[in-house]
């Protein structure tokens, strides 16, 4: 597709942050987990259909049964919305990102992708899948896929500094550490537990 068909087929763009903008462009990042809003009833087992192409969670209260539709559907197509500027000047004009590209350097402030018109996307997803999870269900690879990156311990007295599992009989434990991180990064933002998310399977 083109860009200018990409721009007329996705309707929302989706927040993400620098280093996830990076992640995503080196692929290194292939899926991402957005919260469920409103979850579902607490302590409620929640199950996903099994339709691909018009995913739904269920769940029952009160005996009766709750039924959400994730904002994505298979096929979606969503555009990246990322740190920016757009620069006009003697040389030209155009829109630059923190993430890294475009027509100019860093010549000011950087605007929060929040406010990051359709018309300065450069990066398009499309979505190829679509399941309800928690982030404690998640596996290693799952977890790597989200743009985790543990690098291996190469300080055989210390590990790498971060490492909680390191130790010179065992060597580096990367897929401890990946959980461990990405354990910390949603509790830091949800400190009462883990929300229901619902993931997409990107690019």
């Amino acid at each position: 597709m083109t860009r200018a068909e990409l721009l007329a087929a996705c309707a929302r763009g989706v927040l993400f942050s620098t280093p996830m903008v990076q992640a995503i462009y080196s692929d290194q990042k292939t899926r991402t987990m957005r919260v469920i809003d409103p979850q579902p009833p607490f302590g409620r087992p929640v199950v996903n259909s099994e339709s691909a192409v018009n995913p739904i969670w269920k769940t029952w209260f009160a005996g009766l049964p709750l039924e959400r539709q994730p904002q994505h559907k298979v096929g979606d197509i969503v555009y990246v919305r990322e740190a920016w500027q757009y620069i006009e000047g003697a040389s030209g004009h155009g829109y630059a990102y923190k993430a890294g590209g475009g027509v100019f350097n860093d010549l000011g402030e950087w605007r929060h992708s929040i406010f990051m018109p359709k018309a300065a996307a450069r990066g398009f997803l499309r979505t190829t899948g679509v399941l309800v999870q928690r982030p404690q269900e998640l596996t290693v690879d799952e977890i790597f896929a989200e743009g985790i990156s543990v690098n291996p311990c190469t300080v055989l007295a210390n590990g790498c500094g971060h490492c909680a599992f390191f130790s010179p009989a065992i060597g580096c434990r990367r897929n401890d550490c990946a959980k461990l991180m990405w354990r910390d990064i949603w509790l830091r933002v949800y400190m009462y537990g883990m929300p229901y998310m619902y993931f997409c399977l990107d690019r």
